[in-house]
């Protein structure tokens, strides 16, 4: 596998890893949220998890654009299998680009806080409506989660991505970003690449890599969910 094809690929598992994880955490705020505490928190957990959720959908898109075919499939299977697709879309949208606040309503259910799905979301022309078939913003949240994840799972065992493999540096790539740094000073790019051997290297490599690889499917099974 060539750098530049590595490279990209590190990318986009780094930056879907975070937009997961931001959404997980997001969510678990929205679902455990208690009655008195600030509006503005419940706030900023609706809006990030809205844009984590779609962040992810949208990341792994741009990243099949390379591939027609996967990324069509990709599209139809996200736009027909995730329930209330198009009205979570919007509601994004109105968030982020409209300023909406998706905490106008709530209801207090034992001691928690849950926020109330608008009753209808329009298009950014005002010409579309969208209704939600759910009451709660947290139930519609677990519902996008499990069937995206069931969608992105897939994408990742398609790609490969869940082959260790792919997901290890060598030894001369590790000294190569040290002495392209541009932070580190000349005795710390020294210490760095003097502390480690090329075998101690390899097997730190793998073990990350295995972590990573862990971590991700943990979190598309449910496993570091709310």
């Amino acid at each position: 596998m060539s750098m530049s094809s590595y490279s990209r690929e590190v990318v986009f598992f780094d930056g879907l890893m975070w937009y997961l994880e931001a959404r997980n955490w997001s969510l678990s705020k929205i679902v455990n949220c208690k009655s008195g505490g600030e509006l503005f928190d419940l706030r900023m957990y609706h809006s990030s998890y809205f844009f984590n959720l779609f962040g992810a959908i949208d990341h792994v898109r741009d990243f099949l654009e390379v591939d027609q075919g996967a990324y069509t499939k990709y599209k139809n299977d996200i736009e027909n299998n995730i329930p209330n697709y198009w009205y979570a879309r919007e509601l994004r949208n109105a968030i982020v680009h409209r300023g909406l606040d998706p905490t106008a309503e709530v209801h207090c259910i034992g001691e928690n806080v849950y926020a109330l799905c608008p009753d209808e979301i329009y298009d950014k022309s005002g010409k579309n409506k969208y209704k939600p078939n759910i009451n709660y913003i947290a139930q519609l949240g677990l519902v996008c989660n499990n069937s995206a994840d069931f969608i992105i799972k897939e994408i990742l065992d398609n790609e490969g991505l869940f082959d260790v493999d792919r997901h290890l540096t060598d030894f001369d790539c590790y000294i190569s970003h040290i002495d392209k740094s541009t932070a580190m000073p000349i005795w710390a790019k020294d210490m760095a690449k003097n502390s480690i051997t090329r075998e101690d290297y390899c097997a730190i490599s793998l073990d990350l890599a295995k972590r990573r690889v862990d971590k991700m499917r943990n979190i598309l099974s449910g496993l570091s969910n709310v």
